[in-house]
């Protein structure tokens, strides 16, 4: 093997299926979960709340109604939402103890 040296396979297998692993963690369900903890947490604020509801053009109990049936497009709008504003954003993942890539992962699942 000219210009590479001794390359480990094994070390690269095991890298790849780490890279796999990750991008498989999240799926649909955990996609949801996250726009719904996400829905939760905004729901606890009313400023947030309130932005949330005039942003989203629904009045609250369409919006709950929607998210109680997890429509894509409100949950997608809902981490939208936090995704617009890094202040909430890291306050919500740090509040739910997430990885602050989650809501932008779960928010492509979900679009």
């Amino acid at each position: 093997m000219t210009g590479f040296g001794k390359i480990d396979i094994e070390a690269l297998r095991s890298r790849t299926t780490v890279r796999r692993e990750k991008r498989r963690r999240m799926d649909l369900e955990r996609a949801e979960e996250i726009a719904l903890r996400a829905a939760a947490w905004i729901s606890k604020d009313e400023d947030l709340r309130d932005r949330l509801v005039a942003l989203t053009g629904a009045d609250p109990a369409e919006l709950g109604a929607a998210l109680a049936g997890r429509d894509p497009e409100t949950l997608s709008a809902v981490l939208d939402f936090l995704l617009g504003n890094e202040a909430d954003l890291m306050a919500f993942v740090e509040a739910e103890e997430l990885d602050p890539k989650d809501p932008s992962e779960a928010a492509a699942v979900l679009s």
